[in-house]
């Protein structure tokens, strides 16, 4: 019995902004120059790998009025009193939203793999 079905359509939807960043790094004329654009791309990785069930929401309390509806929330993980009227409440998420492709990630990883062993192996030979 067939249960889901994932479909997706291929594309290099981040070509533009990666060599963006490459023509960047080529024409800097200083270290920091290049340590942005490096930065940057590798934020682009950064962003594909993050795992959105690990979120948290915080919020700050600062009436007692405030501090007994947060305390009832079922969401409710942990709270740390500052002082009778200020409490840091943690919740978890409510609704867990999966709105990175968390694949990408992992292909962009693979690939530079490739070219790092590729480059390593040429070089070594």
């Amino acid at each position: 019995v067939l249960r889901r079905v994932l479909q997706f359509l291929q594309s290099a939807f981040l070509k533009d902004v990666i060599d963006f960043n490459h023509n960047l790094r080529k024409q800097a004329t200083n270290t920091f120059q290049t340590s942005i654009s490096k930065l940057l791309m590798n934020s682009i990785y950064g962003k594909r790998i993050e795992n959105p069930r690990t979120y948290n929401n915080v919020v700050i309390s600062v009436s007692e009025d405030e501090v007994l509806k947060n305390h009832q929330k079922p969401n409710l993980k942990q709270f740390a009193s500052i002082s009778p009227t200020v409490v840091i409440f943690q919740f978890s998420q409510r609704a867990l939203h999966l709105n990175e492709p968390v694949c990408a990630g992992f292909s962009i990883l693979e690939m530079s793999k490739i070219v790092m062993y590729t480059f390593f192996y040429k070089r070594k030979s």
